[in-house]
């Protein structure tokens, strides 16, 4: 019998969920799933990608009129009903509202459904989702978590039954994140580093990410260290044009730069030196698995998954969140190591990673819970 797996998630655009879903689709691919995916709203940047990879893409159309919406989920409950009549199917989404979007649309599906819901962070918004959550927690088969810090807080608000709630993480491609010798060189040579300790930061310039205080940890390292340094924050957001106008205010336009939304990541991990995160929440961040694939050594908050990815002391360091001394501290103490000091932090960090986190790895666990979901339902 064929097998389909419905993977619903609010939109595809650049974020962890979706660099998941991308990395780990073509190996779900080889264990022969049929693949359909489906947007709640309007935007898939990937189409193209995901389709030449013989990936079925859709969206819902939410945000543009109710009874379109409404009339495309009507279609797909259709479908899926369809669909189970000859196929094993799977519906697993990604991201809070997804989650909340899939269970409601269980109630119009036809015999036993499973459906499997995976959680990105520790915060998942306001008091109203986890009450959401609880009273639909018997619609999921199956939710996991992708940080050991999100499963508790799942479980503590009872957002899910704990027989159903599990830890899964994320996982990298280790082949397309790796440390370049010669891109470094020529990544340096475009942006005129010498000398100087390069830090790399990549996010949405939005609140959950506290660029702020980055911004005022950096002010702190510079007037407490003599070590020429340069700050590139890549992204885009609400919180752009804030961020800019304090880079300014500070004086800090000769050392601090937002390079705006790039498609060359993975060069700029290779050019810097380190990375650092500064967020007020997180899930299991991609971001860090890639710079640490990349074998850079990391500075990030301890929030969410981060410390079940950096080893504090080993491949970086991890400080305490909301507080420029805490981090400032932590990036001083990691600028303070020697070249030979922060290599080996870089292979630390990449061998943690091909050990627990590698997306082949990541994609066999999941082939055998949906094997075994399907099994039992």
């Amino acid at each position: 019998m064929k097998k389909t797996i419905y993977f619903i998630i609010d939109t595809m655009g650049v974020g962890g969920a979706e660099t998941q879903l991308l990395r780990i689709i073509p190996h779900l691919r080889k264990f022969d799933w049929d693949i359909r995916l489906i947007t709640i709203k309007d935007k898939n940047e990937f189409t193209a990608e995901l389709e030449k990879a013989g990936v079925s893409c859709s969206s819902l159309a939410y945000g543009t009129s109710f009874p379109k919406f409404t009339g495309n989920v009507r279609k797909l409950a259709a479908e899926i009903n369809e669909t189970k009549k000859e196929n094993q199917v799977v519906i697993h989404s990604h991201i809070v509202s997804s989650n909340l979007f899939s269970r409601f649309l269980t109630l119009f599906l036809k015999g036993k459904t499973v459906l499997v819901n995976t959680v990105h962070n520790t915060n998942e918004g306001y008091s109203l989702r986890y009450l959401m959550y609880k009273i639909t927690r018997n619609r999921a088969q199956y939710v996991s978590a992708m940080s050991q810090a999100a499963l508790e807080v799942h479980r503590k608000k009872k957002a899910s039954r704990p027989d159903r709630l599990h830890l899964v993480y994320n996982g990298i491609d280790l082949e397309h994140f790796k440390k370049n010798v010669e891109v470094r060189d020529k990544m340096r040579e475009r942006f005129s580093l010498n000398s100087e300790f390069a830090w790399l930061a990549v996010g949405n310039l939005s609140p959950q990410k506290n660029f702020t205080n980055l911004l005022r940890a950096w002010k702190l390292l510079l007037q407490n260290s003599d070590l020429k340094a340069r700050l590139y924050i890549v992204g885009d957001g609400v919180e752009k044009e804030m961020l800019q106008e304090k880079i300014t205010q500070e004086k800090l336009d000769g050392s601090a730069t937002l390079l705006g939304r790039r498609n060359d990541v993975q060069d700029l991990m290779n050019m810097a030196d380190g990375y650092v995160m500064s967020s007020d929440w997180e899930g299991f961040p991609m971001v860090l698995l890639e710079s640490a694939a990349t074998e850079l050594p990391i500075v990030a908050t301890e929030v969410g998954g981060n410390s079940e990815i950096v080893r504090h002391g080993e491949s970086g360091y991890i400080c305490q969140p909301k507080s420029e001394q805490s981090l400032a501290k932590a990036m001083q103490g990691l600028m303070a190591q020697t070249a030979p000091e922060l290599q080996e932090m870089g292979r630390i960090g990449r061998e943690h990673v091909q050990k627990n986190f590698s997306v082949e790895s990541i994609a066999k666990q999941w082939n055998g819970i949906y094997e075994t979901l399907l099994k039992d339902n």
